[in-house]
């Protein structure tokens, strides 16, 4: 497996789902049949997510996994978690104007995005060094880390960071689009 490393200190892992070609169409298939609602929030503008609703989740969250189970883990076995469970999956898509505010997710082992589809790779989450409100103050970190990383990443890659690493969505301009599936994973030997 190629596994690349983009990170501040704290670790950001892009790999490739490699049968991304053939789940993209009946993936998208099954979430065009959803009728996810607009989430807007704070500073967010999302035209579909099925956060917060299982109901919504079952039959994609099943396709996604069977498609994804060997490459997901070979990817924890790589990252130091040989036993891992998905606690939460939900999918979002963002079309003009819509964005996701600055936000971590809690307590889990890694939390993950997959880029189902992607117009430009302008579109890819933003993350925040874990220092980035002390870079402000102080103008400079003790490190070469930047206060903000955004991976390079195409369509079909799943990026993979601690829950705890603050990211956001950019605001899409133009005829952009983008939909991701975002999955929480748990080491239950550490639950």
């Amino acid at each position: 497996m190629n596994l690349r490393k983009e990170s501040f200190e704290v670790p950001i892992y892009i790999s490739h789902l490699p049968n991304h070609a053939e789940l993209k169409s009946t993936l998208m298939e099954l979430l065009g049949s959803l009728d996810a609602p607009r989430l807007r929030e704070e500073a967010s503008d999302i035209a579909h997510c099925s956060f917060g609703m299982p109901w919504l989740n079952r039959k994609w969250h099943k396709v996604f996994l069977e498609s994804a189970q060997e490459h997901l883990t070979l990817l924890y076995a790589q990252l130091g978690t040989p036993e891992w469970v998905i606690r939460g999956a939900w999918y979002q898509s963002y079309e003009s104007g819509n964005t996701h505010h600055r936000h971590n997710h809690g307590e889990c082992t890694w939390a993950n995005v997959y880029y189902l589809d992607l117009s430009s790779p302008q579109l890819a989450t933003r993350f925040y060094h874990p220092a980035k409100d002390a870079v402000e103050q102080r103008g400079s970190l003790s490190s070469d880390s930047p206060p903000v990383i955004q991976p390079r990443v195409r369509e079909g890659d799943i990026v993979t960071f601690p829950g705890y690493l603050e990211h956001e969505s950019p605001v899409i301009a133009g005829d952009h689009s983008k939909t991701v599936i975002s999955f929480n994973v748990f080491d239950p030997r550490k639950s």
